[in-house]
């Protein structure tokens, strides 16, 4: 999700009387081939969410309403799930195009996603972690989480820092996914891809995803890359096994006599309100 920016400068040129997005003057570094050869493609990021192993601990860093916290925990059914923020939205002037009060009411931006997640809350399966992101990454245990949502700050040293934090906490196996992988919103540069790239080439990972988005702030998936296939790309190759496996079966089913001759019933079943076995 784009995080909205705290109140600045706009960086700006004008081109043929135009205002449009400086772009920043740090170019990304180009990622090898090595670091691409497992890629591919998704729609979007919600796609994404089936190839996530369920029962892990996640953190997402950048909660903002809690929006996608919510797709995480439905889809992916987190052991533990770190909900770490600033939850500072309730001061800004403007929140994506209208006030902040249209969404929170009274409450601040940590009492509305408290009141939103107070069941899981009470169940122990979410912990909210107020703060800034890399200090409380830094709080963590270490090689303690499966999981990394980024959606913090944008600026270069931002990411920076995410990541430096992210490498002495995630477990052996883990996965980093990367939001809003592109050089520049509407009025700011961001230094996502740049940081992103680079942590990629130092500490070698690779990427696995490359989740695409309506505007193109799309969602990349690291991985650690040890000169084989990651474990995430056994998992995801399991996953698909299964689908196809259970896809056969369906249709197995469905070409069989007994559910052609069944299908009657099943139909009487339906326009009278019965489930069908």
């Amino acid at each position: 999700m784009l995080t909205p920016r705290l109140p600045g400068v706009k960086l700006t040129q004008t081109v043929r009387g135009h205002a449009s997005p400086m772009m920043p003057s740090k170019s990304a570094p180009r990622l090898p081939p090595e670091l691409l050869q497992n890629c591919r493609v998704l729609p979007s990021r919600y796609d994404l969410l089936a190839f996530i192993p369920k029962h892990k601990v996640i953190a997402e860093v950048g909660v903002a309403f809690g929006d996608f916290s919510e797709n995480l925990l439905r889809s992916c059914e987190p052991s533990v799930f770190l909900a770490i923020d600033t939850f500072i939205l309730h001061t800004l002037a403007e929140l994506w195009g209208k006030s902040p009060k249209e969404t929170f009411g009274d409450r601040t931006h940590l009492q509305y996603y408290l009141s939103r997640f107070a069941e899981l809350i009470e169940q122990n399966k979410l912990q909210v972690l107020e703060g800034d992101s890399s200090a409380r990454i830094d709080m963590l245990e270490d090689n303690s989480v499966d999981i990394f949502y980024v959606d913090g700050d944008h600026s270069y040293e931002g990411v920076q820092r995410d990541l430096t934090a992210i490498t002495r906490k995630i477990a052996h196996g883990g996965l980093i996914i990367m939001n809003d992988y592109i050089m520049h919103d509407q009025h700011n540069p961001y230094g996502v891809v740049q940081a992103t790239n680079e942590f990629m080439i130092r500490e070698n990972w690779e990427m696995l995803f490359f989740c695409l988005e309506p505007f193109m702030f799309c969602d990349v998936v690291l991985a650690k890359a040890s000169g084989g296939r990651p474990e995430a790309v056994d998992h995801i190759s399991r996953l698909e096994a299964e689908n196809v496996f259970l896809q056969q079966s369906i249709k197995t089913i469905h070409q069989s006599t007994s559910w052609k001759l069944t299908a009657p019933l099943r139909k009487l079943r339906l326009m009278f309100g019965r489930p069908t076995p």
